[in-house]
């Protein structure tokens, strides 16, 4: 089954010569990462807008590597949770105009079809990968860290092709790294000022205060 996507009036369309699953088009209106939908006839489903932004706009402003990990791993625990109502992953529908994303809550919204034997040709992983490549050289990117990151996902994604199982580790890695850079970074920043107030001109309240600083800076380097 294929289906047929159509825009009109700030409704998505989706059409299919297939019959949908009854219990899937109910549990539409139920799993908060879908958006919300209503079937017009057993072949036609209206998909409505979500409440974040669509994920192409977010896109428009180069994004830090926390915050695109951040939205990928929402991606893999969002959709490893729809079999929890009965629904497949490969049923979510790809286009970054209709993927809605709410960084400050961590809500992503995507539109799902409840017909059966839906033909993806192209992973969301893949669709993920190109269009970060795209915005990146669209919108010229400058974070070496992010761009460097980039090329893992795309060969992650498009020479790998991993299961589920195997993205949640490889992004579990890569979050773990980040945060590991970032503590190297606030000890750098820390080391910085107790070396000004372990200077021997440093003002100090009273003596007591030098052994201090020098006992927590020899304690921070171990």
């Amino acid at each position: 089954m294929v289906y047929k996507k159509q825009k009109s009036e700030g409704y998505l369309i989706l059409q299919s010569d297939d019959s949908p699953i009854a219990y899937q088009s109910k549990m539409i209106e139920a799993v908060p990462f879908l958006l919300p939908a209503r079937l017009l006839s057993q072949s036609v489903l209206c998909v409505y807008p979500g409440q974040g932004e669509p994920l192409r706009r977010w896109l428009e402003k180069e994004p830090d590597l926390w915050s695109l990990l951040f939205l990928l791993q929402t991606l893999h625990s969002e959709s490893l949770r729809l079999a929890e109502y009965l629904l497949d992953a490969e049923n979510l529908v790809w286009d970054s105009e209709w993927i809605f994303w709410q960084e400050d809550k961590g809500v992503l919204e995507m539109p799902y079809v409840p017909w059966k034997s839906v033909q993806r040709h192209t992973s969301l992983w893949m669709h993920m990968a190109r269009l970060f490549r795209k915005e990146s050289l669209r919108r010229d990117w400058q974070s070496e860290e992010l761009i460097l990151f980039l090329h893992r996902f795309s060969r992650m994604a498009y020479c790998q092709k991993p299961n589920m199982e195997a993205w949640g580790f490889w992004l579990q890695k890569e979050m773990a790294s980040v945060q590991s850079q970032n503590a190297k970074a606030h000890f750098s920043v820390s080391e910085t000022a107790l070396d000004i107030l372990t200077m021997p001109d440093a003002p100090l309240e009273n003596k007591g205060a030098e052994g201090f600083w020098q006992k927590l800076k020899t304690w921070m380097k171990h």
